[in-house]
């Protein structure tokens, strides 16, 4: 078994795995339970399994358009557990670096079927002590990777999580180009320290996607996709995702990640986000994570862990 030092003294990140891999997603993922019908969680009487997780959604959309691909969490001993994992495998991830935990249980959450725009769209979570809430620097086992990638929501799991999360931004030797997907959801932060370490994670990172929404809820920002560049320039690589409108990328002329920016680094747009077959992940098999959607207020009202 390899361990690699991440700092003098430190915790080790078990590495372990099994062959390189183009992608490595690290996080959690849950079963989720969708009403069968619209209306409030209080008054819908059956609903319909699937599963939700945004590193495992992105695991699973790689996987898909050909790209080798491993899942790393934690999940329970349990029946929720083997659905999160035989379905994902089933896209094609590699999960054999997925840890079974006999004494946590697998995470689920409920949602309404109505529409996450409004203040109506409700979420309510089941996840606190969860198996992927116990991930830690001394048990991960990340193999080796071209990419690695990381979001916010790992980090407002747990104090174990966080640890993790700040040594994998870390710079160390040997690291693999870094994806970061801010994912900032105010509802899942036990206090208010959440946008402070979400910009300190991003600032280490070599790739960072954030919503230009969550940008202004997070950390104030107001002016735009160079807005949120100007508080953001250390990533080779920054996406301000725009929602339907598209997304404006920034990529540096000369970025730590080895990326080299068309025409001398200026930023460039792309057009409106595409549509999504029937055969994407999201779609049918694997759920798109709730907490990716909906206005400030109707993410404000989520029930925390």
């Amino acid at each position: 078994m390899d361990r690699h030092d991440q700092d003098r003294g430190a915790t080790t990140i078990v590495t372990n795995a099994p062959d390189l891999v183009d992608v490595v997603a690290l996080g959690e993922s849950m079963v989720t339970f969708l009403p069968t019908r619209p209306g409030r969680l209080a008054d819908v009487s059956s609903f319909e399994r699937g599963i939700g997780g945004a590193e495992s959604n992105v695991a699973c959309g790689l996987a898909a358009a050909g790209h080798s691909v491993r899942w790393v969490s934690r999940v329970g001993a349990d029946g929720f557990g083997d659905h999160l994992v035989s379905t994902i495998a089933s896209y094609g991830v590699d999960v054999s670096a997925v840890h079974r935990d006999p004494s946590r249980p697998t995470g689920v959450y409920f949602r309404t079927a109505g529409d996450r725009g409004t203040d109506a769209h409700e979420v309510a979570y089941y996840r606190a002590g969860s198996a992927a809430s116990a991930m830690s620097t001394a048990d991960v086992d990340l193999g080796t990777s071209r990419v690695l990638h990381l979001s916010g929501i790992t980090a407002a799991l747990s104090d174990s999580c966080l640890e993790l999360m700040r040594k994998l931004t870390a710079p160390r030797e040997g690291r693999p180009l870094v994806s970061f997907d801010v994912n900032h959801r105010s509802g899942l932060w036990r206090d208010a320290d959440g946008p402070r370490v979400l910009l300190e994670l991003a600032r280490g990172a070599d790739v960072v996607f954030v919503g230009e929404d969550e940008a202004e809820e997070a950390w104030e920002v107001t002016g735009g996709p160079s807005s949120i560049r100007e508080l953001l320039p250390e990533p080779g690589v920054l996406v301000v995702k725009q929602g339907a409108t598209g997304a404006t990328a920034f990529v540096s002329a000369a970025g730590e990640c080895g990326l080299v920016a068309p025409r001398g680094g200026a930023a460039y747009r792309h057009g409106p986000a595409p549509l999504r077959s029937a055969d994407d992940p999201g779609v049918q098999g694997v759920a798109p994570d709730p907490r990716r959607g909906g206005t400030p207020s109707a993410r404000a009202s989520e029930t925390p862990p």
